[in-house]
């Protein structure tokens, strides 16, 4: 209204209402004041377009400028989609500008006065989600066999969404002067319900936040618990998918794994291999000391994927002597679990191999169980 009663104050005005078509008035405005008002919209709109694109350009140039990365998250989101996202703000600043400098009744400026607000609201609530969302997804993982994102806060961003647009919904209700109160116990009683009908699965849920906050494993761990093992390929809002080393793929609710004592196989640097051995009774102490030595010769060709532990003879069994010898793989962490297993498979094999050539060097053979069978001959009196 600032405007129009400037402009109204303008000798040429009151010349111009004296026009037949111009002066004629429709809703308690003449023709003139809504070609004004038409012609001020337009005017904020385009003064308010060149405007956004010199800022949004003069923003992105003084972040790249501090930015200590080529890439910065927030100038290319800023540059791809700033005017995208503020130009509804326009087009709502001219309309606002030329329906607001017109002559309007108290009940269609409180209507109007809604409309705007509601407007503004679902802007910027749809702002505050594009720019969450997109947050999320440049600190998400990558899912390799689809290309997605498949990070915890990117799974959980449905529930972000949805808990945003009910405060957004409040927030409008509160303005309309609603009383809320009634609403957010209804809410209540209802979500009591819910959760009584429901505690499975938000249980699932509630698991899978304390999985996001303590990341006791992550995609492609290779874990086990309850007699399950495998490598993890998804973690879900309500299960957790395992790709079991037989190919088949197991689905376990994320209350059953926070629930169970679990192994992650990936995280540990070494991995320990026992290897127990029987001797003959009847080889002599000579050559029982140098397996000890042998065993240590052995694992010792492979000093960057082995370390030797120890070597002792530790008992007597009916068929031999027992040794017994721990040695520990170093694992790469580079590599997958599963390429790390089938890589200390092939290592012990080579220790196995490696072995038998030296004991049959040495003519020294490995027990195994053989039966004594004597027949005596009685003679008859």
């Amino acid at each position: 209204m600032i405007l129009s009663n400037l402009i109204h104050k303008i000798p040429f005005y009151k010349t111009m209402l004296a026009n037949d078509v111009l002066g004629k008035v429709y809703f308690k405005n003449h023709v003139l004041d809504y070609i004004i008002a038409i012609c001020l919209g337009i005017i904020v709109f385009i003064i308010l377009s060149l405007a956004l694109k010199g800022i949004i350009t003069l923003l992105v140039k003084i972040v790249n400028k501090f930015s200590k990365h080529s890439y910065d998250t927030i100038s290319n989101y800023m540059h791809d989609n700033g005017r995208k996202m503020l130009m509804p703000f326009v087009y709502l600043a001219g309309v606002c500008t030329a329906v607001y400098n017109l002559k309007l009744s108290k009940t269609v400026d409180f209507y109007c006065d809604a409309v705007v607000m509601i407007i503004a609201t679902l802007l910027v609530t749809r702002i505050i989600i594009s720019i969450l969302r997109y947050w999320i997804i440049a600190r998400s993982s990558v899912d390799k066999a689809t290309g997605k994102p498949d990070g915890a806060l990117y799974l959980l961003f449905p529930i972000i969404k949805v808990v945003i647009w009910i405060l957004a919904v409040f927030f409008i209700l509160s303005n309309l002067k609603y009383n809320i109160s009634t609403l957010l116990a209804g809410f209540g009683i209802g979500g009591i319900a819910i959760a009584l009908a429901a505690q499975t699965f938000l249980g699932d849920i509630l698991s899978f936040v304390s999985i996001v906050a303590d990341k006791p494993f992550e995609i492609g761990d290779y874990i086990s618990f309850n007699d399950i093992e495998g490598f993890v390929v998804k973690i879900g809002l309500k299960s957790v998918r395992i790709s079991s080393i037989n190919g088949e793929e197991i689905i376990i609710p994320n209350g059953v794994i926070t629930s169970s004592k679990l192994q992650n196989y990936k995280r540990a640097g070494r991995r320990a291999i026992a290897l127990e051995i029987q001797i003959p009774l009847d080889v002599p102490n000579e050559k029982l000391e140098e397996i000890p030595h042998i065993f240590k010769q052995i694992i010792e060709e492979k000093p960057e994927k082995l370390e030797f532990v120890r070597s002792n003879l530790i008992g007597f069994s009916d068929f031999g002597y027992v040794f017994k010898t721990v040695y520990l793989h170093v694992i790469d962490t580079e590599k997958t679990y599963g390429d790390s297993y089938n890589e200390a498979m092939d290592l012990q094999q080579y220790v196995n191999l490696r072995l038998r050539t030296e004991m049959e060097k040495r003519n020294l053979t490995f027990a195994y169980p053989t039966s004594d069978v004597r027949v005596f001959q009685h003679k008859m009196l």
